[in-house]
């Protein structure tokens, strides 16, 4: 089986998910990196903390940004110079389109990846896209699923595999897994829980493909869903 997994550099739930797919086996791997820049991204949150008004939690985030990362996709993949790799900027460019399709992949895993796939790239893989977003969906759609269900005081969130459509986060939901938010948690530690759980449910999904099995759909009932733009 061969696997594409887009994600980015600096998210654990990313590293962590290809250390479990290389790890594994599942098959042959190319791996997508985003090129979205981190100073960029990092600017957008703090300012969106600033217009908030939220002092405290600008000053957290500046101390706890440069503790966030254990390991990152570069890390993983210096252990597995076998495989192929490339940074792309605009995955829906004519020209990455093309590159997709001489990859040629069964399935297309995407973990924390920070660009909206269009119809091309959806249409590529034979087995789909399949994502693996950090809530329980339809709850917490979104690129912020972490601070927003700690600003809304939420006791429980989990991790979702879903298959990737044209809307954000909205795919039909393969699996689930759900786990408490301890009163002691933050970022941190909800990424860490976030990525031990979806590396295993990633794994789980890839085994079941490489196998020849048709994975469960449930759609989502959009009737219930929240959506959280980046604060």
């Amino acid at each position: 089986m061969k696997i594409l997994f887009l994600g980015e550099n600096s998210s654990q739930l990313s590293a962590e998910c290809l250390d479990a797919l290389l790890k594994a086996e599942c098959g042959e791997v190319a791996v997508g990196i985003g090129a979205v820049a981190e100073q960029a991204w990092s600017r957008r949150v703090i300012n969106g903390l600033r217009r908030h008004g939220l002092r405290r939690e600008l000053q957290s985030f500046v101390r706890r940004r440069l503790r966030w990362h254990d390991r990152t996709i570069k890390d993983i993949l210096a252990a597995h110079p076998a495989a192929s790799r490339f940074e792309v900027s605009n995955i829906n460019s004519p020209d990455n389109v093309t590159r997709l399709r001489t990859i040629s992949p069964d399935v297309i895993f995407v973990v924390a990846f920070q660009q909206i796939l269009k119809p091309a790239v959806i249409a590529v893989p034979r087995l789909g896209c399949i994502n693996v977003h950090p809530s329980l969906l339809p709850q917490y759609r979104g690129p912020a699923p972490y601070y927003w269900a700690q600003r809304n005081r939420e006791r429980v969130t989990g991790v979702t595999i879903h298959y990737v459509d044209e809307g954000i986060d909205t795919g039909d939901i393969i699996t689930q897994e759900a786990f408490e938010i301890e009163t002691n948690d933050n970022d941190r530690s909800l990424r860490k829980k976030s990525a031990v759980i979806g590396a295993r449910l990633i794994l789980e999904t890839a085994r079941r493909l490489a196998a020849g099995e048709t994975l469960p759909r449930r759609p989502q009932d959009h009737a219930q869903a929240t959506y959280f733009a980046s604060p």
